[in-house]
């Protein structure tokens, strides 16, 4: 019995430091200091003629960067985009079949010229 009360008071200990010293658990107790600017891309082509690329930048006042591919038989798809203080924009400019253009879902603007003919 003298163990389980020794084996008490030892929990209870430990539960009183840790919670009146604090544990950080590692999840937003951290200061980064002043946001940096940033800039970074790649364009990337592969062995069938297949490209595809993105360049994005990035300040205090939010991201603005674009992104986009384009394959062998030449669909493309490039889309700009904005990220700031109003919410994130975005402008789809694409030639893929079964786009047209005449909606612009989820606040993007679309602008569309598909293809039509048959794949394969």
């Amino acid at each position: 019995m003298d163990s389980f009360k020794v084996l008490f008071v030892i929990v209870g200990l430990i539960a009183y430091i840790t919670g009146v010293i604090g544990y950080d658990a590692g999840f937003g107790n951290f200061n980064n200091g002043p946001f940096q600017p940033y800039n970074f891309g790649y364009d990337a082509r592969d062995e069938f003629g297949n490209s595809h690329y993105r360049q994005e930048y990035g300040d205090a006042g939010g991201v603005r960067g674009s992104y986009g591919y384009v394959d062998r038989q030449g669909l493309r798809r490039v889309v700009d985009y904005i990220a700031n203080a109003a919410g994130f924009q975005a402008t789809v400019k694409t030639n893929e079949p079964g786009t047209d253009g005449k909606e612009n879902p989820a606040h993007v603007n679309m602008i569309a010229n598909p293809i039509h003919g048959t794949w394969g």
